[in-house]
């Protein structure tokens, strides 16, 4: 599966390629997965959500997935600070 992102936490749409059979089965997977904060992956995702849900036990079980390209997407990932309005 390929993401195509250049920032951390922009969603991109997950391309898949591989086995006609295999697709399938990593889509249905992927979607009952969870991001890094519990949010479902489905179609589209961040890439550090991608990485979270990829690199659990049970998907190095499953099938093994390795980052090939894009580590330095991971690396410069910060949690995005939201400001809270107080409205009194």
């Amino acid at each position: 599966m390929v993401q195509d992102l250049s920032d951390p936490n922009k969603s991109a749409i997950i391309k898949y390629s591989g086995s006609k059979v295999g697709i399938p089965w990593v889509k249905d997977w992927l979607s009952q997965q969870a991001g890094l904060f519990g949010h479902l992956i489905g179609d589209a995702t961040t890439a550090v959500d991608l990485n979270s849900a990829l690199s659990t036990p049970e998907a190095k079980k499953e099938f093994d997935p390795q980052l090939v390209k894009g580590a330095e997407i991971l690396e410069k990932w910060k949690p995005i600070k939201w400001k809270r309005e107080v409205v009194s």
